[in-house]
């Protein structure tokens, strides 16, 4: 296995040498560093509609759950080009056992091309679980379809893409996630199908040309029991062996471990959590709008109801209108 280093000065500009090639005996990752100036954004929602979103929490009921410090607008990354075709990766987030039942408003995945001398369409899907992958319960799953929810379709070059996939508000079909008992959720981004794949994917890689793979940063592994791999089996010799759900700290330094945390977050909002009842006491009264007041003068994030990333007016307003709405 070996790793070439590629750069980009723009989206689509490319000043690498050659084809990168990586090489799975035995059957490991093949990381390759790649940077990317500008991530392009590719919304899906299982209702077809591309929605827009707003990754900053809404409110004090709202939350993002991310491993990584990368920048999802753009940055270095490290393509795991070994990823094979039905192959997962998966983070898992703890969250406060209050916040239980969430609703998985948003999951986002960087996925990036490394020098592809064409372009690529790679068939993907969103998985979501309560607990981890490993030992816990698949709530809901979504494949790309190319019609209601498209391909992920990425230039030649090399490039980063953002999988960002919505579920709206007002669909009647939300992603509640309940708690299993250990007060937890994961997310994970399945490749469905490459392209050009030829040959047991255990010893030959899915080919660089034309496929697109799942990036983890390049800070360094933070949370290495946090992170997940479901591998296909590739024997005694696979990563991990005879394949199935592993956590990076159980994958081999060296080897088999990525160095660094998936590029992947979620957006969840807890069901039960009352916005408007600012100072929590489970009664909506002035001492709420006093307490909204505080928190304003005080610049806490709780005060952009909104959800603008600016504090104003406007924020006031949007508290008395959720204000008058009450609480489930």
């Amino acid at each position: 296995m070996r790793n070439q280093a590629l750069t980009l000065t723009g989206v689509l500009a490319v000043v690498c040498q050659s084809q990168a090639q990586v090489s799975r005996l035995p059957r490991g990752f093949g990381g390759v560093p790649v940077r990317v100036t500008e991530i392009n954004v590719f919304r899906a929602s299982p209702g077809g509609t591309a929605l827009p979103a707003n990754t900053s929490p809404a409110d004090a009921c709202t939350g993002v759950a991310t491993h990584t410090d990368a920048n999802f607008g753009g940055g270095s990354f490290v393509a795991q080009a070994g990823f094979a075709e039905t192959e997962v990766a998966a983070a898992s987030y703890v969250l406060p056992a209050s916040a239980f039942p969430i609703k998985v408003k948003m999951t986002e995945g960087i996925f990036v091309t490394s020098q592809a001398t064409m372009g690529t369409t790679t068939k993907w899907s969103v998985v979501v679980y309560a607990g981890t992958p490993q030992t816990g319960i698949q709530v809901a799953s979504f494949s790309s379809d190319g019609d209601i929810i498209p391909h992920l379709e990425m230039p030649a070059g090399t490039s980063g893409t953002n999988i960002q996939f919505v579920i709206d508000p007002q669909d009647p079909e939300q992603i509640i996630v309940q708690d299993n008992g250990s007060h937890t959720f994961s997310i994970g981004y399945r490749i469905d199908d490459h392209n050009l794949q030829s040959g047991n994917p255990c010893v030959t890689a899915p080919p660089t040309c034309c496929n697109a793979f799942p990036a983890t940063d390049v800070s360094g592994l933070q949370a290495p029991a946090s992170n997940w791999l479901r591998a296909v089996n590739c024997g005694p010799l696979g990563c991990p062996p005879n394949g199935g759900w592993a956590s990076f700290s159980a994958l081999q330094p060296g080897l088999c471990r990525p160095t660094g945390d998936w590029v992947v977050r979620a957006t969840w909002e807890s069901v039960n959590c009352c916005y408007p009842d600012c100072n929590e006491d489970a009664a909506l009264n002035l001492a709420d709008f006093g307490c909204f007041q505080t928190k304003y003068v005080t610049q806490s994030p709780y005060a952009d109801c909104n959800a603008d990333q600016i504090l104003n007016l406007a924020d006031f307003g949007c508290y008395q209108t959720k204000f008058a709405q009450g609480c489930p």
